[in-house]
């Protein structure tokens, strides 16, 4: 009897063990999520001192970490390569206490995410509770990958165009008249002013004029010698500036149109030196 009352004794408690295993709540399991929480309160400091700031932002932060831990199971770290969510803390109205909240989050490499941007209405145990509200929808979105983009491929509907090269600017031609050319005619024109105004004066001749001094008195004035001398200024600036004219048109223009001057070394048995080569 004894021996039968051993033997169930030792089958219950060998029955009984995987029962007591598989009883083991999941939540005493070491969770492998990391998450970082971050609260960026640099937005309470335009209307709050810097301790009051900071109070507010450790509460959120404090709060906000037992809600990762204990109700979602995240390890929480404070590690820069470890995927972040980020409170940013302001205001909308300092005497009404009514916070401005945005909540992204962040993930090494790529730009952060805006989450929500919300009013609350509320003291610090209100900013709080609204981001606890927010924690899972943050960690949904940390979980979700930003789309890739695609390269852009050409398809064969729509061939890439290359693009066309344009020609170069022909060469601007050469004028066929040069600095000298130019004075000559200058020159030239002047001189027929001066020779026109010499011939009308010298056919003027003697004049009977009021003496500007005397108005009984009459005077007579030769205009010949002056319009004789303008006549002699007059033909040498017409002879001068057609010459420069027409020889800028003439040799000027061939020396331009020459050839380009070509130059290399001689080096000889007796002769060493540079041959030039060009029309003059």
């Amino acid at each position: 009897m004894i021996r039968r009352v051993l033997g169930m004794v030792l089958l219950v408690a060998v029955v009984s063990r995987p029962v007591i295993a598989a009883g083991v709540p999941a939540s005493t399991e070491a969770s492998s999520r990391e998450v970082a929480l971050r609260i960026d309160h640099s937005g309470l400091l335009e209307h709050q001192d810097a301790t009051a700031a900071e109070e507010t932002a450790q509460y959120v932060q404090r709060d906000g970490i037992a809600a990762l831990r204990e109700a979602h199971g995240v390890t929480v770290l404070e590690d820069a390569a470890t995927p972040e969510i980020v409170v940013e803390l302001g205001w909308v109205d300092y005497g009404q206490s009514i916070y401005r909240i945005t909540m992204k989050t962040h993930r090494p490499g790529e730009d952060a995410r805006t989450l929500e941007s919300f009013e609350c209405p509320c003291i610090d145990s209100g900013v709080s509770e609204a981001v606890l509200q927010r924690l899972p929808a943050a960690l949904e979105q940390l979980d979700e990958r930003p789309p890739a983009a695609e390269p852009a491929v050409p398809t064969e509907d729509e061939p890439a165009v290359a693009e066309e090269e344009t020609p170069d600017a022909p060469p601007s031609p050469r004028s066929p008249i040069s600095v000298v050319g130019i004075t000559g005619a200058v020159l030239a024109a002047g001189g027929v002013g001066a020779l026109g105004f010499g011939i009308s004066r010298w056919a003027k001749g003697e004049q009977r004029e009021l003496d500007p001094h005397d108005e009984e008195r009459e005077r007579v004035r030769d205009y010949g010698p002056q319009g004789r001398a303008w006549v002699g200024v007059g033909a040498a600036g017409v002879a001068a500036g057609a010459t420069m004219l027409v020889l800028d048109l003439t040799v000027l223009r061939r020396r331009r149109r020459a050839a380009p001057i070509s130059m290399g070394p001689v080096i000889g048995p007796t002769l060493t030196g540079i041959r030039i080569h060009g029309r003059f």
